[in-house]
């Protein structure tokens, strides 16, 4: 039974990442998963259901699982680490015929789907933002007593800045069909952040 509802969210999760929320129909999912109406209904009653399912477990599976075993040493040490992680999940992703950048785009819009329909998964998201950012806080905090890094600014605004510059990277890169790029482009953003406040 439990085999079931894998094939059930695995062949979903190909078929939203493929086409997008609104575009998948209920009999595509039943189809897709090889079972009977009855069988899927077993599980879920409707498209939003299984969509939501899905979007919670990608989320989880995106999200860094522990802050604290990333890099103390340094800022530069930290946020590297960080894109080590990031690259490690975005090559669990698969490729599609499209290329590597097309996966991530769709992983991507997949995210947007799930703020703009599910609000449970925006509070998630939300609150996974404020604990990415108590972690860069942290090590900025750290970088500043040990000397590494010499600036006026709050650790919120550094904090900030780090994330925000990584945000901003993604939509951009997104919308120019080249988000296969960011790891590159983030340790370019960062390391010039990095510079300017090194001691």
């Amino acid at each position: 039974m439990k085999d079931s509802k894998e094939q059930i969210l695995n062949t979903a999760l190909n078929l939203f990442l493929q086409k997008g929320f609104k575009e998948v129909t209920m009999r595509e999912l039943v189809e897709g998963a090889g079972l009977s109406k009855g069988a899927f209904y077993h599980y879920f009653k409707s498209k939003e259901d299984v969509f939501e399912e899905v979007v919670m477990r990608f989320a989880r599976a995106l999200s860094i699982p522990n802050y604290d075993a990333l890099s103390t040493t340094s800022l530069q040490e930290f946020y590297r680490n960080w894109l080590q992680h990031f690259s490690q999940r975005k090559s669990s992703w698969g490729q599609s015929a499209s290329g590597e950048s097309a996966v991530i785009q769709n992983h991507y819009y997949l995210i947007f789907d799930g703020i703009r329909l599910l609000p449970a998964f925006r509070d998630m998201f939300y609150k996974e933002q404020e604990r990415e950012m108590a972690a860069w806080i942290k090590i900025i905090d750290i970088a500043r007593e040990s000397k590494e890094i010499s600036t006026d600014l709050p650790s919120r605004q550094i904090a900030s800045m780090f994330a925000y510059v990584s945000d901003g990277l993604s939509f951009n890169l997104l919308m120019n069909n080249k988000i296969a790029m960011l790891d590159v482009e983030a340790v370019n953003a960062w390391d010039s952040m990095y510079a300017l406040m090194k001691t």
